[in-house]
């Protein structure tokens, strides 16, 4: 169940890989209002080369995410 005042947080994975991968977290509250509601996260990390996609676990397993490249 979501709740309104839920926090979603991508976090990077403690495994050292390039790109690199990271866990979508939802933070449940102990009081809220339950409903479902859209949400954004975004992570940023320093590369010399381009990527194109980034993986991200959940519970539902790995996802391919692309990457949107920050202009230079």
């Amino acid at each position: 169940m979501s709740f309104s005042n839920t926090e979603v947080k991508l976090v990077r994975s403690a495994i050292t890989l390039f790109p690199p991968e990271h866990v979508l977290l939802f933070l449940l509250p102990e009081i809220g209002l339950p409903m479902e509601k859209p949400f954004t996260v975004t992570a940023s990390f320093m590369a010399q080369e381009r990527v194109d996609k980034v993986t991200v676990w959940d519970k539902r397993g790995k996802h391919d995410v692309k990457v949107v490249q920050a202009p230079w």
